[in-house]
């Protein structure tokens, strides 16, 4: 028989494993309790703090408004203190229907009172003498003696009732015969109702969630007696505040009543009896105090990183992380002082990226921020612990770097970041090939400010732009002289504008279904005396950047209007007169109205003049340009988009436009026959136009091929040099007399 083994087990073990866990449950539950109860305790003051603030903010707004309604009464007669009776009573009267809380007013002359408005219901009053009247002597001496607005009461009226008695003295502001200046003229008496003002603030609704007490009658604060509420309010530890008066000051206190109470009273109890639960399923204990515990840490965590984080998003680019332009300045302000103590070079590289426009045009915006990201990780890992690179904002970034004893090192810096951007850079499954202008400033030949630095450095970038890609220049004096060169261009433009300098030749645009001239657009040349031809590309960004376009787009759209739309109003086929409208003028200047009053002067219909916006102007704005379009529609005057497809957002938007052209931009016809992507572009373009009923205009056509490809997929409105370069306005009268459209391609043939 085999021996029989036992386990003999501790019966209490269970017990006390149950019972340390019960106790630590409890004590769980217990803390949350505790932790509840003072918290709301605080929300419960803050709370009573609010609504008394509220109440004393509606006491004193009222009352001051009231008050200061008649201080002009006071003044009246203190200029005029020869005043008629009948004069005061008739401004008593006006004033009376402007009044909120008073329920009448008294004017005495010297303590008497002689005046009171409205007499019904208050006839008692009238002759009354304050000084005799022992309730009301004590706050009329104290107004005359402090010259100062005092608010006396609540107190009981000799017509019967509770109110607020505001005293504004009157003192002779001039001397007459029976008064010298200064003398005590009077009293205004202003009766106000304190039952309508405490229900107006809230204190009778029947649904407010404070207990609230009053003291300090006739203004004397804490010292005197309590006319609402209850007294006992405050001699307990309640929320109290002062609440100025004139001559005078209250106190409130307050302390929440049942209806609040009743909601901290019902969580507290639902508390006990989740806790009484988890007590008992004791499982549960230790993850009800973790989860206390790990609110609480999470709640200083919060507090400590605040700080961090609100420095963190002053200081750095959203998208990219980088420094931004402030935290850039600021170190650059520390490694200037660095530079200046070590007798160190230290230079500022500003960057900016040549292509990236086509990202956001071509792509979207989305993918034009995902590729800054991509590139701003590729620039950072290209610079050191020593530098400092910060995005300045769309696609400028800036570098500052000290890390080298001669300014000319930082070519060794500007190589790298060359060298980084003629790779490829992958945005998901694209990859695009971008460039960069780098323009360095070295300090301190080249400045000693973080402001010149950067300056000086944007306007070496400028330079490297009109070089090859992935370029870096050194700041040089002489840019500061181009500088100037760009400022006395502009002169010459005003001066060009003032001095007829400027002329207008026009480009046809041909109908190749009517085998007609429908068109011709306005284009502005330049001939300047000492300068010789300037070109459109020099002189109109010129004027753009300094606002001259808005003179100069009104000059050309009423010269335009001088020299050749008398000569085609008149014509059986109507011919446009197209004018190029700048994204400034859309913007900034009135355009609807310069087309209106144009259209007005030279008596033309508005069905032969169309405006030509480019899309990207249409697109800084949507809004404001579709408001400028539909203006413009309303008038009768067509409306195009000029260089159309360029722009991402086009299509969204176009819709909501009611234009009645769109121009094709010669950057897509351009590459007809050598780009299937600027093909596919041209064909859908088209087959938007169809199907939104729109006109479409190509424009820079200059081969026969290019012109087959847009008859082909039924593009008949063609523009440019296949046809004719711009001409004088004579030329162009006559060029549209005299065209045959079998006899142009004839002789153009296949050029």
């Amino acid at each position: 028989m085999e021996e029989q083994t036992t386990v003999t087990t501790n019966p209490a073990i269970p017990w006390v494993v149950a019972f340390l866990a019960c106790a630590l449950a409890s004590l769980g539950v217990y803390y949350a309790d505790q932790v509840e109860h003072r918290r709301y305790k605080q929300e419960l003051r803050s709370e009573t703090l609010e609504q008394l603030s509220h109440i004393r903010a509606g006491i004193e707004g009222k009352l001051n408004s009231d008050l200061q309604l008649f201080a002009g009464l006071v003044a009246q007669i203190s200029l005029h203190p020869d005043i008629a009776p009948s004069e005061i009573e008739e401004m008593i009267k006006a004033l009376m229907a402007k009044r909120d809380l008073v329920r009448s007013i008294g004017v005495s002359e010297g303590f008497i009172v002689r005046h009171v408005f409205p007499l019904k219901g208050n006839e008692k009053a009238l002759g009354l003498n304050y000084l005799a009247n022992e309730s009301q002597r004590e706050p009329v001496l104290r107004a005359v003696s402090t010259r100062q607005n005092v608010l006396a009461g609540p107190i009981t009226l000799v017509q019967g009732g509770q109110a607020l008695i505001g005293r504004l003295p009157i003192f002779s502001a001039v001397a007459i015969e029976s008064m010298p200046a200064g003398s005590f003229w009077g009293m205004v008496s202003i009766v106000i109702d304190i039952d309508k003002l405490f229900d107006q603030v809230g204190l009778s609704a029947p649904d407010i969630s404070i207990d609230v007490a009053i003291r300090g009658r006739d203004g004397l604060g804490e010292v005197g007696e309590t006319f609402w509420g209850d007294g006992q309010l405050f001699d307990e530890d309640t929320a109290f505040l002062d609440l100025s008066l004139p001559g005078g000051r209250w106190q409130i206190a307050g302390a929440p009543n049942e209806t609040m109470l009743h909601t901290f009273t019902s969580f507290r109890n639902t508390l006990r009896v989740m806790g009484s639960i988890v007590v008992l399923l004791f499982g549960l204990a230790a993850f009800f105090l973790s989860r206390q515990l790990q609110q609480q840490l999470m709640i200083i965590e919060v507090q400590e990183r605040s700080k961090e984080q609100i420095w963190y998003a002053a200081t750095h680019d959203p998208l990219t992380g980088m420094a931004n332009r402030h935290l850039f300045n600021e170190e650059l302000v520390h490694l200037i002082a660095v530079a200046r103590r070590n007798q160190n070079a230290l230079a500022v590289l500003f960057l900016d990226l040549d292509g990236f426009k086509d990202i956001n045009d071509s792509f979207s915006h989305q993918m034009g921020d995902l590729f800054l990201k991509e590139f701003a990780k590729a620039l950072s890992s290209q610079i050191r612990a020593s530098e400092l690179v910060a995005r300045l904002g769309g696609d400028e970034f800036a570098i500052v770097s000290g890390d080298f004893e001669e300014g000319e090192d930082a070519a060794i810096l500007a190589q790298r970041i060359t060298d980084l951007v003629s790779k490829p850079i992958a945005v998901g499954q694209n990859k695009f090939h971008i460039g960069v202008s780098i323009g360095i400033a070295v300090y301190p030949d080249d400045g000693e400010t973080p402001d010149e630095l950067l300056h000086n450095a944007d306007l070496a970038m400028y330079r490297s732009k009109e070089s090859p890609l992935n370029n870096y220049t050194f700041f040089k004096e002489k840019m500061n002289q181009e500088v100037q060169a760009q400022k006395n261009l502009v002169s010459d433009i005003r001066a060009g504008l003032d001095g007829n300098q400027f002329s207008l030749a026009y480009q046809p645009i041909i109908d190749l279904s009517e085998s007609r001239v429908i068109g011709i657009e306005a284009l502005a040349r330049w001939q300047h005396p000492q300068r010789g031809t300037v070109s459109p590309g020099v002189f109109i960004p010129a004027a753009e950047k300094s606002g001259l376009i808005i003179p100069f787009g009104e000059w050309v759209l009423k010269q335009a209007c001088h020299e050749v739309i008398d000569s085609l109003k008149n014509r059986t086929a109507p011919v446009e007169l197209s004018i190029n409208l700048s994204p400034i003028q859309l913007h900034r200047g009135n355009p609807q109205n310069l087309v209106k009053t144009t259209l007005e002067r030279y008596q033309l219909s508005p069905a032969a003049l169309d405006i030509e916006i480019t899309e990207s102007a249409i697109l800084e704005d949507v809004d404001k340009a579709t408001k400028v379009v539909r203006e413009l529609r309303r008038l009768g005057v067509s409306v195009t988009i000029d260089d159309f497809g360029t722009g991402y957002s086009s299509l969204s938007h176009l819709r909501h436009l009611p234009v009645n052209r769109i121009k094709i931009d010669l950057s897509f016809v351009r590459r007809i026959g050598r780009d299937a992507h600027s093909e596919a572009i041209i064909k859908a373009i088209l087959f938007l136009s169809n199907t939104l009923n729109i006109r479409a205009t190509a424009e820079g056509v200059e081969t026969r091929a290019q012109l087959d490809f847009l008859k082909q997929h039924g593009c008949s409105e063609i523009q440019g040099y296949y046809f004719s370069k711009p001409l004088t306005d004579q030329a162009i009268l006559r060029y549209i007399k005299d065209f045959s459209l079998a006899e142009c391609c004839q002789s153009l043939g296949n050029r």
